[in-house]
């Protein structure tokens, strides 16, 4: 179970990866008129973190404007 916000991909701008207090993560998602979210996450996930800016970077460079492609995140992690 959890609970899944959806954010279309075509509304984001950027991803950005920053150290928090050593042991934290924060994972910054730019949305346009410099609205952002941010989810802390621990240290450990940095590599999963990275894969999933690398997939965004990559899938965003193929896709068109007004796709219904999402991002997903599970607030329980």
């Amino acid at each position: 179970g959890g609970i899944w916000d959806y954010i279309p991909l075509n509304k984001i701008t950027d991803l950005t990866l920053r150290n928090v207090d050593g042991n934290l993560l924060s994972l910054s998602i730019q949305l346009p008129n410099e609205a952002h979210l941010e989810f802390l996450y621990q240290a450990s996930a940095k590599e999963e973190l990275n894969e999933l800016i690398t997939q965004f970077k990559e899938r965003t460079a193929l896709t068109s404007q007004g796709s219904a492609d999402v991002f997903r995140h599970n607030k329980n992690r």
